[in-house]
């Protein structure tokens, strides 16, 4: 009994279901589309989709998917009836693949279903305005020599804005871009780095008219191999005379103030390189010049400063320093060396023939006791303001002519103490005839007593700003020398 029931009970479901619900109607929808199933090449403004049935326009949107080279884009579609026109809300991109996928059950008006599937695949623009790479005139893994060009050979000419943009070279480089026709003529501005593998792209380049690229395109090229690395060969002092380079000895501890030091290099090396890579300890400034001819090998330092002399000087060429291949030097090169100058001396101070001070005896500030030296007067000059006395300063060396006025102006004679007494005044300066003696002929000195001395002091400035020679010798200090005045 309890089985029939149940057949009954499941005969009253069914028939409320089939009169309770409205039926699917599937019917049969014919879509016409202005790109044909094998068209490779579509243009025009829209496309245009012919429905058989008035179509549901929401629904029949969303099934509709436009994508450029892969990636779906926004659309704009304009319906009038049974026709639906879309084209990418962007704007169409010459040259460029496109895809039209409608996939899914369209709706129509009187509520039918029609499952719909239609993929096509084109290119946007004219065939015949295709735009392409031709050529290019290095081969893959081509070995190219330090200044080759290459050559880039399109369908029709490049937009300049875009190819200057879009074109890549790795590693990055500079180099200069030349358009002619067709071709584009890429040239390093200098040269192709050395054992260096590089990749070039071409990627979304626009041709003059606007059409991008047919595809991406991707070469590599290596340029010279070099194992060589630059290493120094010589380095020399070297003599300087108004533009003029002499190459003298190695031996850097015979440098004299006025010299250059000269390099001489395997490779051609690079200037800023060369300029940077050298330096001293302690700092020695100077410029880096490159000798004309010389095939971009040898350079010289010179000195905007003199060399201090008994100054131990460590000089190095660090590894930074280039050849025109970008290869580092091998080693870093390091040498010390003093300078072979010595310092000016001053060997004999003298009144008249009998002497007063050596270059032994120096002060350096104030007054020594035990340096004090005795000047004798005749007895009456204290009546005779006017009476001379001529003091010979000898030095160690000749000074040029053109220096000797620096050493009047350097030598001064001054009153000590007392105050009240007389002040000397120089009233003439004389030089000997090879230049290492000169005389100055003094009057207006007081003579002291035993219980009231009188002092004087002759100081002679030293250092690089004091007493010089020709070859930038100078008095390793200040030396002062102080007198007391005597009768005879």
């Amino acid at each position: 009994m309890s089985k029939f029931i149940n057949k009954i009970v499941l005969i009253l479901t069914i028939l409320f279901v089939l009169f309770s619900c409205k039926l699917v109607n599937f019917i049969d929808i014919e879509i016409k589309t202005s790109v044909a199933e094998n068209q490779s090449f579509f243009f025009d403004k829209y496309i245009y989709l012919d429905f058989s049935y008035m179509p549901e326009y929401i629904s029949t949107e969303k099934l509709i998917d436009l994508r450029k080279k892969g990636i779906s884009v926004s659309i704009d579609v304009l319906w009038i009836e049974k026709q639906c026109r879309i084209k990418p809300s962007e704007g169409w991109e010459l040259g460029s693949d496109y895809q039209l996928l409608i996939d899914g059950n369209i709706k129509t008006e009187e509520e039918g279903l029609q499952s719909v599937y239609i993929n096509r695949h084109f290119k946007y623009g004219e065939e015949s305005e295709l735009f392409t790479l031709v050529s290019c005139s290095v081969k893959e893994n081509e070995i190219v020599s330090s200044k080759q060009t290459l050559v880039f050979e399109f369908s029709k000419p490049v937009s300049q804005v875009s190819f200057k943009q879009k074109f890549q070279i790795s590693p990055s480089l500079d180099f200069n871009t030349e358009f002619e026709g067709n071709k584009v003529y890429i040239t390093p501005v200098s040269k192709w780095p050395i054992n260096t593998y590089f990749t070039w792209t071409l990627d979304s380049i626009l041709s003059s008219d606007n059409y991008i690229l047919d595809k991406k395109s991707v070469g590599v090229f290596q340029s010279e191999d070099d194992l060589e690395l630059p290493v120094i060969e010589n380095v020399s002092r070297v003599s300087i005379s108004e533009n003029i380079y002499t190459w003298l000895d190695d031996d850097l501890n015979k440098i004299l103030i006025g010299n250059g030091i000269g390099f001489v290099f395997s490779q051609e090396m690079d200037y800023s390189s060369v300029t940077n890579a050298i330096s001293f300890i302690p700092s020695l400034r100077g410029d880096v010049v490159l000798i004309p001819d010389s095939d971009n090998k040898k350079y010289v330092f010179i000195p905007s400063s003199n060399y201090k002399i008994n100054t131990d000087y460590k000089l190095t060429v660090a590894t930074s320093c280039k050849d025109l291949n970008s290869q580092s030097l091998k080693k870093e090169y390091t040498s010390f060396f003093k300078s072979a100058n010595e310092y000016l001396k001053v060997s004999k101070i003298e009144e008249e023939h009998y002497e007063i001070a050596t270059n032994d005896i120096v002060l350096y500030d104030g007054v020594n006791p035990e340096a004090i030296n005795t000047m004798t007067f005749p007895a009456d000059i204290n009546d005779n303001p006017n009476f001379v006395v001529t003091i010979n300063i000898k030095f160690s060396k000749s000074i040029a002519l053109n220096l000797r006025s620096k050493v009047a102006d350097s030598v001064s004679f001054s009153l000590l103490f007392p105050a009240k007494s007389r002040s000397p005044i120089v009233n003439a300066i004389k030089w000997n005839s090879i230049g290492d003696t000169v005389s100055f002929y003094l009057s207006n000195f007081s003579v002291g007593t035993e219980s009231l001395p009188v002092y004087y002091q002759i100081s002679i400035t030293g250092g690089e700003n004091g007493i010089v020679n020709s070859a930038g010798e100078y008095l390793e200090e200040s030396l002062c020398v102080t007198l007391k005045t005597c009768s005879e």
